[in-house]
């Protein structure tokens, strides 16, 4: 196991049962603090800095986390850290292994993609998986020229 998923792994099974921004916030600063990046070049590929908690919630628990990893999201101002929510985003939705979007998520999209013009500019757009995912057309933004 690689020392990341040891990272605040505790609050993998409170993340399971109450879904709270303040305890997402919490592993997502843990681990963020000592691998910024989403991924890990290791021997014989990479790892999702956060796949261990995919592959422990229930489809559910993904589904009901959602909502407070958008709001997470929306909170961030820098660039990798946004763009590690919108991974984040990406994977427990397909950890919820549904094409249905919760209520917080449909009403964000449009903050989502201004966020995402705002901040990654001259970068990979992730937000994009997460619209096809969900069979949605991007929202316009104010900030697209």
């Amino acid at each position: 196991m690689h020392r990341v998923f040891t990272i605040r792994r505790d609050l993998i099974s409170t993340l399971a049962s109450t879904q709270r921004l303040e305890d997402l916030r919490t592993l997502f600063q843990a681990r963020t603090s000592e691998y910024p990046n989403y991924s890990l070049e290791v021997e014989g590929g990479g790892i999702d800095t956060f796949g261990d908690l995919f592959q422990e919630l229930e489809p559910h628990e993904a589904f009901a986390l959602i909502p407070a990893a958008v709001d997470l999201a929306v909170e961030q101002t820098d660039p990798g850290l946004f763009e590690t929510t919108l991974y984040i985003l990406s994977g427990l939705a397909r950890a919820s292994k549904t094409t249905e979007a919760p209520d917080k998520l449909s009403r964000s999209w449009s903050a989502l993609a201004e966020r995402e013009d705002q901040l990654l500019v001259g970068r990979y757009r992730i937000l994009h998986y997460l619209l096809e995912w969900y069979h949605v057309a991007r929202p316009s933004s104010q900030t697209q020229n």
